[in-house]
């Protein structure tokens, strides 16, 4: 009962059985033993089953390297149970015996020293073999330029080993040869053809070439002059010919020989400077006069005039064919000078620099002449820039007349008058008259004024 707990019923309940466990080791089997195992209930824990557990051999390892073999000493290798450590299995591994490898090298070898190489045992590296490894000689580069070559000096070059730098070979670059020099000019001057040039880097002298165009062809190359100095930038060809074609050239020497030149040249017909022989005054002109030139085809005259103190530069004033000029556009009193240059188509002459200088003085404009008590008196007008005045006088006897004397010099440039008291009576004269001023003498009147004396 749930409240007085007294027992209102009994009732028998039927026994389980037993349990079995599973197997339970009782002693683990091993390599050389066996085990035991039982099964036991799992409620009451009494035994139900006992069986043996078979003994399980040995669980042998891989070989197991006690020591390695060298190249020349045994080694030695076991097994033993995986399980219970007892070695199964024991042998020797024989020597490998030396295994040789590949050149090392020791020293390298040098152009001048062998070199040294050995094989050794990959394995044990023993030293099996030793050999010497021949020097390599000197290995030659291509030509260094130490030093260019200049047409002033000769250069260097050396070849060198490539390998250890050492100079094996020296040599010396010659010295270049001038380059051609630029010809700048050929003219004609008062010594003769006169070719100009660039001066060229290295020569040490030049030489000046010519061709000669003679019978219709040019001959060849000649050389005129060998030893023109280096320094210098022209040549005076004083051998040349007027009205001679020519054509120039030049070439540089240095220590390196003849240079190059100008095959070309420079073409030039050389024409004489005219040799001026006279500048006079004439009637409303002054005449300059020169000498004939050889191949000169016509001249060109120049004037330079004097104005307020100073010279003006050389003008030209006209071309003639002939050899001698006359200057009409002159006025009395002024100061003139005049040169010549011979020309030739496109070629023209030196000249002469200094020219002829000359005062123009007008020509005497005869007035009168009359015969007096006191003698024969001759007027005429004044002359601008005159000084004075000469006198001249001629004479008629036995037929026929004398040629023009002098008889007096007036001074004074104002004076147009002068009284002639050596004239004799009965006889009949000239009289004519010329302005001068200094060594600078006018024209006159050639036919002069006649008259007779009469007292």
């Amino acid at each position: 009962c749930t409240v007085c707990g007294e027992v209102l019923e009994t009732v028998v309940i039927a026994k389980t059985g037993h349990k079995s466990s599973d197997w339970i080791v009782d002693k683990v089997a091993t390599c050389t033993e066996d085990g035991s195992k039982h099964k036991e209930c799992t409620v009451c824990g009494e035994g139900l089953e006992t069986e043996a557990i078979a003994k399980m051999g040995h669980v042998s390892s891989d070989w197991i390297i006690e020591s390695e073999p060298t190249c020349t000493n045994n080694g030695l290798r076991y097994k033993k149970c995986a399980l219970c450590d007892v070695i199964i299995d024991i042998e020797t591994i024989k020597a490998n015996c030396h295994i040789g490898g590949d050149w090392i090298t020791d020293k390298e070898p040098t152009c001048t020293e062998d070199g040294s190489k050995h094989k050794e045992c990959t394995v044990c590296g023993e030293v099996l073999e030793t050999a010497v490894i021949s020097k390599t000689g000197h290995r030659f580069s291509d030509w260094i330029i130490d030093k260019n070559a200049t047409v002033d000096a000769a250069g260097a070059k050396h070849k060198e080993c490539t390998v250890c730098k050492v100079v094996l070979e020296k040599a010396t670059i010659p010295q270049l040869k001038c380059a051609a020099p630029k010809l700048t000019k050929v003219e004609s001057t008062g010594s003769g053809v006169k070719v100009t040039w660039s001066k060229t880097a290295g020569a040490d002298s030049y030489i000046v070439y010519r061709k000669t165009y003679s019978s219709g062809k040019w001959s060849g190359w000649s050389s005129i002059k060998s030893d023109v100095s280096g320094s210098a930038t022209s040549y005076t060809d004083t051998t040349a010919k007027s009205g001679v074609y020519y054509i120039y050239t030049v070439r540089g020497v240095n220590e390196a020989g003849k240079g190059s030149y100008n095959s070309t040249g420079l073409k030039i017909k050389f024409l004489a400077t005219p040799k001026l022989s006279s500048v006079a005054n004439g009637s409303g002109k002054v005449t300059v006069k020169w000498g004939k030139v050889a191949g000169a085809s016509s001249y060109t005259v120049y004037r330079k005039t004097y104005s307020n103190g100073k010279w003006s530069g050389w003008s030209k004033i006209g071309t003639t064919k002939n050899t001698y000029y006359n200057d009409t556009k002159v006025s009395s009193g002024k100061y003139y000078k005049y040169t010549v240059r011979a020309t030739s188509g496109d070629y023209s002459s030196y000249y002469n620099t200094s020219g002829l200088k000359i005062k123009y003085l007008a020509a005497v404009s005869l007035k009168s002449a009359t015969s007096q008590k006191a003698g024969v008196k001759v007027t005429w007008s004044a002359v601008s820039g005159a000084k004075g005045y000469e006198v001249y006088r001629r004479t008629y006897s036995k037929g026929k007349w004398s040629g023009w004397t002098k008889i007096k010099t007036v001074s004074g440039g104002s004076t147009v008058s002068y009284t002639d008291k050596t004239a004799k009576k009965g006889v009949t004269y000239k009289y004519t008259v010329r302005a001068i001023s200094d060594s600078n003498k006018g024209s006159y009147n050639t036919s002069g004024l006649q008259v007779k004396d009469k007292y």
